[in-house]
């Protein structure tokens, strides 16, 4: 029985990630070569797409001459905000935030939150960015 590979792999709904981070993410796919490998690449793949997306549906279907995977993806929006009024020990206290999800295309997300009150003062900003890479591998031990 002949070897079984991915010959396409189809991205739709996709407006703001880029294609180099696209490639990356799919290169495990590409490479599989049994229908295990495939099914576990994809959902490797379901899972990496969770930093820029709201929803993501994986379909493997038969090609011509191999596999064909389709990725319809909904993109989470690109603002977000939130109003919340908390009153603890007596004393009302209101926080505003605001988020920036994916502005860049490569899963970069700013968040800034403020917090007014009778006791409280202060705000928190907070950016952060995936290591979106093939593999990860390190010249030194690492435990997580």
């Amino acid at each position: 029985m002949p070897d079984l590979f991915v010959e396409k792999v189809v991205f739709k709904g996709v407006d703001r990630l880029k294609d180099d981070v696209l490639v990356n993410l799919s290169h495990g796919l590409l490479a599989a070569k049994d229908l295990d490998s495939v099914v576990t690449n994809c959902v490797r793949l379901r899972q990496h797409m969770a930093f820029a997306c709201k929803s993501c549906q994986i379909t493997i279907d038969s090609a011509s001459n191999g596999l064909q995977v389709l990725v319809s993806v909904h993109e989470s929006s690109l603002i977000g905000g939130s109003i919340q009024t908390v009153v603890q020990s007596g004393a009302p206290s209101v926080s505003v935030g605001g988020k920036l999800t994916n502005f860049g295309g490569r899963g970069e997300d700013v968040v800034l939150e403020g917090n007014r009150g009778q006791d409280l003062k202060g705000f928190s900003l907070t950016a952060s960015k995936p290591w979106i890479k093939r593999d990860l591998s390190l010249p030194f031990p690492a435990f997580l």
